[in-house]
């Protein structure tokens, strides 16, 4: 059984994402207008690669449940695979922003605590999933020893 679930996105990401890209293309247009050709040109490809780049990375990351580990995909990096009968832990978390964090910077998540010795580490690892509630569900069916804490925390 494989189940994969998307990385929430923040919705201030992808607006934060296009005001660039807006930016950008006033720039290359300013550039090109006052002839300076290839400085435009340049801007444009950044531009393209920009969008390119941040495109597949909000289409490629996502978690992944198989069998019994969690794979944390993410484009270009190499995925992170956590043992899922090491959980201890889930609580629901709300960090307050969406900016400002570590991928996938969506406000509301999960804090999920291994076994110290699996991880060597008494910090949760935060996951991000759209749909908090079956990842949750799907964990527990798989490991019914975690424990599960609905109300939303703020950390």
């Amino acid at each position: 059984m494989k189940e994969t679930f998307k990385m929430g996105w923040g919705k201030k990401v992808h607006s934060i994402f296009v005001i660039g890209v807006l930016m950008e293309l006033v720039l290359a247009g300013v550039a090109l207008s006052v002839n300076l050709l290839y400085f435009g040109l340049g801007i444009l490809a950044l531009t393209a690669l920009m969008v390119w780049f941040l495109c597949m990375t909000f289409k490629k990351n996502c978690y992944v449940i198989d069998g019994d580990e969690i794979a944390v995909k993410s484009f270009g990096v190499k995925p992170q695979k956590y043992d899922i009968s090491k959980i201890q832990r889930i609580n629901y978390v709300d960090i307050g922003t969406e900016c400002g964090r570590g991928a996938p910077n969506a406000r509301f998540q999960l804090a999920i605590y291994f076994e110290r010795k699996y991880l060597k580490s008494y910090e949760p690892r935060l996951f991000a999933p759209e749909d908090r509630d079956a990842f949750v569900k799907l964990l527990t069916q798989l490991n019914p020893d975690i424990i599960v804490d609905t109300e939303e925390k703020k950390i």
